[in-house]
């Protein structure tokens, strides 16, 4: 059994994986990863979540939003760098 830190991040690698896979590999457009995870509404489309894990989740989404979406800007196929 996972800790509730450990589920969460386990939530949240899963949106970053979805979006850079989504995003830059199939190359259909950009967009912010707040954005992608619908400020955390996907994690309550999934029905498998606690309240608490998708709260710790969501949490640590915000904390991390703009290194994630900084690294896909670099990634991305549009952006020359």
């Amino acid at each position: 059994m996972y800790s509730l830190k450990t589920k969460a991040k386990f939530m949240v690698a899963e949106q970053i994986i979805g979006m850079i896979e989504n995003n830059i590999l199939g190359e259909n457009g950009m967009e912010s990863f707040m954005g992608w995870i619908e400020d955390g509404d996907v994690f309550f489309n999934a029905d498998c979540y606690t309240d608490e894990e998708i709260a710790e989740a969501t949490s640590l989404a915000k904390r991390i939003q703009d290194r994630v979406d900084d690294l896909a800007w670099i990634l991305a196929p549009e952006n020359d760098y």
